[in-house]
C-alpha cells in the first residue's frame, strides 16, 4: 500500500499552456490546478504577458478585448525586439518564479515542497526551449486546440461583452 502522494515529497512542476488566440485556456487552466489540488500540489498561476505591465512601455489596456489583445500581442513583439531574444517572455516568467520563490523559502534556488507552476500565453518555440533548459524533465509543455469557430465565437463574445457600456 502507498501513502497518498501528498504525505511525501513532491518536486516543483512547470507546465507551459500554448494555444491559439481564442482558445479556452482558463478551462485547461482550471482542470490542471484541480488535478494538482487532488494529489496535494499548490498552483502557481502566472499569465506571462502580464508580466510586462509592470516594464515603462509595454503597459497595455484592460478592455475593451479587441484592444487588449491587439496591443498585448504588440507589447510581446516590441519587447522580444527590444532586448533581442524570442524567448524574453520565458526569461522574465523564470525570473518572476525566482521571486516568488524567495518569497516563499527565503532563497531564489529554493524549491517550493508540491508547487505546479502553471504558466499561460507562452508564444514561441524558443519560450519552450528555454523552459526546458532551465526546468529540464520538471517542465512539460501543453499545447491546447480548439477549432478555429469556437475561437472565433468566443473571442466575438468576449469582445462584445467588453465593450457593453
Amino acid at each position: 500500500m502507498t501513502d497518498h502522494p501528498a504525505a511525501g515529497e513532491g518536486p516543483e512542476l512547470f507546465v507551459g499552456l500554448v494555444g491559439a488566440t481564442g482558445t479556452d485556456m482558463g478551462k485547461v487552466e482550471r482542470t490542471l490546478a484541480d488535478a494538482f489540488d487532488r494529489v496535494g500540489y499548490a498552483t502557481v498561476l502566472l499569465r506571462v504577458i502580464d508580466l510586462l505591465r509592470v516594464i515603462p512601455g509595454f503597459d497595455f489596456p484592460d478592455t475593451p478585448e479587441d484592444d487588449r489583445l491587439t496591443k498585448a500581442m504588440d507589447a510581446g513583439d516590441r519587447f522580444r525586439a527590444a532586448v533581442e531574444r524570442n524567448d524574453a517572455l520565458a526569461l522574465l516568467a523564470a525570473a518572476r518564479l525566482a521571486e516568488g520563490r524567495h518569497e516563499v523559502t527565503g532563497n531564489a534556488e529554493t524549491p517550493r515542497r508540491r508547487t505546479a507552476y502553471i504558466l499561460r500565453g507562452l508564444k514561441r518555440p524558443e519560450e519552450i526551449d528555454t523552459l526546458r533548459r532551465i526546468y529540464g524533465p520538471n517542465f512539460l509543455a501543453i499545447g491546447a486546440f480548439e477549432p478555429r469557430e469556437s475561437r472565433v465565437r468566443r473571442l466575438a463574445e468576449k469582445i462584445a461583452r467588453s465593450r457593453q457600456h
